[in-house]
């Protein structure tokens, strides 16, 4: 499934599979697209607030609430990797992330995330 239309997204982390994401069918193993996408919203989450040291300055903090994950393409040994991601819906309550795995090369949309984040105070 090619990818016609990238608006609105940008490039937030590139790589490329290694032997250790490959499953016994020689593609990479379901679990490891969720470490992919977490690697790439620990390189894009601080770009709108959402850092490691959002809890000490701002006593509150961003939980997982929802996670969807679709999977398109499978993804081989050496095949280079971009994550893009198209900027959040952010309120002081939550945040809407949307992640998409794309072969740089071909344009093949491998993958896609939605996360919902729920802020929580953690004094309360």
């Amino acid at each position: 499934m090619p990818i016609v239309e990238l608006d609105g997204f940008e490039l937030v982390y590139s790589m490329t599979v290694d032997d250790r994401s490959i499953d016994d069918n020689g593609h990479v193993n379901v679990a490891h697209y969720s470490l992919f996408f977490e690697d790439a919203a620990n390189a894009w989450h601080p770009k709108f607030g959402m850092s490691l040291d959002y809890k000490d300055k701002h006593g509150g903090s961003f939980f997982v609430s929802e996670c969807h994950m679709k999977y398109f393409h499978e993804a081989l040994l050496g095949q280079r990797l971009d994550l893009v991601a198209r900027r959040p819906r952010l309120t002081k309550k939550f945040a809407l992330t949307y992640l998409l795995i794309v072969d740089p090369i071909s344009g093949e949309l491998i993958a896609g995330q939605e996360m919902l984040f729920v802020h929580v105070d953690i004094a309360a």
